[in-house]
């Protein structure tokens, strides 16, 4: 497999979305007193538009952009909520 430079965006555009989204979690947790669901709550929907955000402007340059796209993104994120709210 070559390292394109999408490639390479898309790898450290996640990492820094990750980060990002475990930061969120834990100043819910730390600073804002939550549960750890509504924490993960938090994360999850910051989390999110935050990635769309990144990944549409490092990533994915061409293309739809606005709400319809947004929404084809929420899916995904959608189960793997589910899969984080059930495993904690």
């Amino acid at each position: 497999m070559t390292l394109t430079p999408q490639l390479l965006r898309f790898i450290v555009t996640g990492g820094v979305n990750t980060v990002f989204g475990y930061l969120v979690y834990a100043f819910g947790v730390a600073a804002l007193d939550l549960s750890y669901f509504w924490a993960v709550i938090l994360s999850y929907g910051i989390g999110v538009t935050f990635s769309y955000a990144t990944f549409r402007a490092f990533v994915f340059q061409e293309g739809e952009r606005g709400w319809k796209s947004y929404a084809r993104f929420l899916p995904t994120y959608v189960v793997l909520l589910l899969l984080n709210i059930a495993a904690l």
